[in-house]
């Protein structure tokens, strides 16, 4: 009981350090924040790392509860950010953080189709998105969209059925 215990309060102890930070207006609750918290971390490394200046995320969604919110980590270091979604309304929520966060001097809201982007071909350094992969039937034409703007990198996130929680879920729903 002791170890658990002592396990237990450094894994709350490192989430409490990672959320420290989270603004209260772009808090969804600690198991998303602490999800946001890792990638920001993530994007911060392959920011540095890759040299990247110029992002697209498409689709930008509000998969985390806040739309537009993904790409900010890029833009607190510097990168611009474009926004691309077929809604206005998710387009609209979108710069509605960036404007809060004080960097929607940093960021371009595109309104298009996913797959048909108004970009000319090699002109992002990393076109990404965040659990939209496997909401698309047939992703090929996204991916093929995605591939023909960026000039560098193409970033996919996707959920996974493998892990933990979503083991979890699958299995009870069988």
């Amino acid at each position: 009981v002791g170890i658990m215990e002592k396990e237990g309060e450094t894994v709350l102890r490192l989430m409490a350090a990672k959320v420290r930070g989270a603004t209260r207006e772009l808090d969804e609750g600690i198991g998303t924040v602490y999800e946001r918290v890792v990638i920001e971390d993530y994007f911060r490394d392959l920011q540095k790392r890759c040299k990247l200046k110029n992002i697209l995320e498409n689709p930008a969604e509000g998969v985390t509860g806040v739309p537009g919110m993904n790409s900010l980590e890029f833009a607190r270091n510097g990168a611009t950010g474009t926004l691309s979604n077929p809604s206005d309304k998710m387009l609209d929520g979108a710069r509605a953080v960036w404007v809060n966060q004080g960097l929607v001097d940093q960021a371009t809201f595109v309104k298009c189709p996913v797959d048909q982007l108004p970009f000319e071909d090699d002109t992002l350094d990393m076109v990404w998105n965040y659990c939209m992969f496997e909401r698309f039937k047939d992703p090929s034409t996204l991916v093929a969209e995605m591939k023909r703007v960026s000039n560098r990198y193409v970033l996919i996130l996707p959920q996974h059925r493998s892990n933990w929680a979503s083991m979890f879920t699958t299995r009870s729903h069988n």
